[in-house]
Order: structure tokens, then C-alpha cells, then sequence
């Protein structure tokens, strides 16, 4: 009995350095997994934010672009004209022009 257990322990002695070696390796590849984890959790976070960007583009390109200009009569020279347009892909409602400070009053 005495000389098994001497062969147990020899065989024991003998495989404890490979079961370090594989529990080093193991804590490697865990960390690798945290860090891969990580890496797509980032990954994840960039496509969520790119999807609101497109969304918000997509949203933009479909407002009405409305601009106002003042424009010299051709015919009188003294006359301006305020034209306002529509240059984006739907019609623009409700349009009112101001003017900041107001326009003076012909008196």
C-alpha cells in the first residue's frame, strides 16, 4: 500500500506543474473573454449611436427648407422685393415672415 501511495504521490508531484500551467492559461483566456466583452459592448454602443445619427439625418432630409431673400426690383430701382422659397422635398405650411426690428412705416 505504502508503495502506491509513494506512486500517487510522485505522479501528482509530477502533473502539478502542467496544472499550474493550465490554470495560468485559463485566467488568460478569461481575461481575454472580459476584454473581448468590452470590446463588443463598445461596439454595440458606436452602431446604436450611428443608427440614431442615420435616423436623425433621414428625419432632417425630410423637413421643407425654406429660405427668404430680398431681391432689387429689375424695372424700379428703388423697389425690394422679399421672396421666399421652398427648396426641400415636402411643402412647408404656415410660413410667416417676420422682421426683427419691424419695418418702418411709410409716413
Amino acid at each position: 500500500m505504502v508503495a502506491i501511495s509513494i506512486v500517487a504521490l510522485v505522479i501528482s508531484a509530477f502533473a502539478l506543474p502542467f496544472t499550474i500551467w493550465a490554470a495560468r492559461a485559463a485566467a488568460r483566456q478569461a481575461k481575454a473573454a472580459q476584454n473581448q466583452t468590452e470590446i463588443q459592448r463598445e461596439q454595440v454602443a458606436a452602431a446604436r449611436e450611428q443608427t440614431q445619427l442615420q435616423r436623425d439625418l433621414a428625419h432632417e432630409a425630410l423637413q421643407p427648407y425654406v429660405w427668404a431673400d430680398i431681391q432689387p426690383d429689375m424695372q424700379q430701382g428703388t423697389v425690394m422685393h422679399v421672396v421666399v422659397g421652398n427648396n426641400g422635398p415636402t411643402v412647408a405650411r404656415n410660413v410667416r415672415v417676420t422682421f426683427d426690428p419691424p419695418l418702418p412705416t411709410g409716413q
